[in-house]
């Protein structure tokens, strides 16, 4: 029975400015560095917008392991938070990182948890931890944390097929430009025998009628991709990422999927909900200049509007939403006009149908007749 080490490099994230926002948490991929010829046979990735301001990240593997059973002690590693967070340590453990579990072949799998401040911190078959004490003295910086965490744990490869859980919520990261934004590491499942997954499936579990931008780094196009909605390239907010190769998918349920054979991923996935910088500064909608968002959470900033056709067409935003055709033509002229309508000839309009928040902005435009 041989013994080595797999690291999950999970929660590899990306700084950010102390005053533009705060870094919680992001994800990565399992990764082994001294097995190879181990593959991933199949990975399904689920990502889900929880109501309390949290992600929860859900990953089910199918491993086949050729050889003989192995023992491996598996880590899963997790940056601190920075930026406008406190990030002292709770409990000797990641203070936004939650209810992290385990399972390996249908059991549920102990872990440990180490602070870390060196690259190769596992030498010696043990893991050069150190205390909260040690970290957090008279130089540590609350908002930049120079230390992270690793999560281990021992997992039985047996011969043939393995399945391997794990899950984790964290707080959601943001900025004055995103309301919500995710990093995950998916080219290190290149690290394993086969270079890659034989069947991927990443699972987007979003809030209901929200644009979410993903970079296009290990997709090509939407041909990948299915959601109740439509898909559109389009770019950042401008000034935000230069490049620009984003795809924005509007979701009527929240829900999207990417479906690929053989997945070699050569870009990881990042996970943005902009903030709409296109709103009228003045809160008033003029249907002639200004795009309407599909959010009903940035709609809801918008209050007032030049005019009585500004005025029916912003009413009708909800059900535009749900791909309502209108009857009115300069309505449905507006709507076939915004990227992200998509009309739907079974969607009848109907106020009950309508989230409480909606109900309440219908009604204050309503009063501003």
């Amino acid at each position: 029975m041989k013994k080595i080490v797999i690291i999950i490099l999970l929660l590899a994230g990306t700084a950010v400015s102390a005053n533009d926002g705060a870094f919680f948490a992001s994800g990565n991929q399992l990764i082994p560095v001294a097995e190879t010829n181990i593959s991933i046979k199949s990975e399904i990735l689920t990502i889900s917008w929880m109501d309390d301001g949290f992600l929860k990240v859900y990953v089910d593997y199918v491993f086949f392991n050729p050889g003989k059973s192995t023992i491996l002690l598996t880590g899963f590693e997790a940056p601190s938070p920075n930026g406008d967070v406190d990030g002292t340590p709770v409990n000797g453990k990641h203070p936004y990182i939650m209810d992290f579990s385990v399972n390996v072949n249908g059991s549920s799998v102990k872990y440990d948890t180490a602070i870390v401040t060196e690259k190769n911190y596992y030498s010696g078959n043990r893991i050069s931890s150190k205390t909260v004490k040690d970290v957090v003295n008279d130089d540590f910086n609350e908002n930049y944390p120079e230390f992270y965490y690793v999560y281990y744990f021992n997992a039985d490869f047996k011969k043939g097929f393995n399945r391997i859980r794990h899950e984790y919520k964290f707080r959601i990261s943001g900025s004055v430009y995103e309301r919500a934004q995710f990093d995950y590491i998916l080219t290190a499942a290149n690290r394993w025998a086969g270079e890659g997954i034989e069947d991927f499936t990443l699972i987007l579990n979003m809030p209901a009628f929200e644009t979410v931008s993903i970079r296009k780094t290990f997709f090509k196009d939407a041909s990948k991709w299915e959601t109740n909605g439509r898909f559109q390239d389009g770019g950042a907010p401008e000034g935000i990422y230069a490049d620009g190769k984003f795809m924005r998918i509007y979701s009527r349920d929240g829900y999207a999927v990417f479906r690929e054979k053989n997945f070699n991923p050569d870009g990881e996935l990042n996970l943005h909900i902009f903030r709409n910088f296109n709103s009228p500064a003045d809160k008033k909608f003029n249907y002639l200049k200004d795009v309407l968002p599909f959010s009903i959470t940035e709609a809801v900033e918008i209050t007032g509007f030049s005019d009585e056709i500004s005025r029916k067409i912003l009413r009708n935003l909800p059900f535009a939403m749900r791909g309502y055709v209108f009857n009115t033509e300069y309505i449905q002229k507006y709507y076939n006009s915004i990227p992200w309508y998509l009309p739907d000839d079974k969607y009848s309009a109907d106020m009950n149908g309508l989230t409480l928040q909606e109900k309440r902005w219908i009604t204050l435009i309503d009063e501003k007749k």
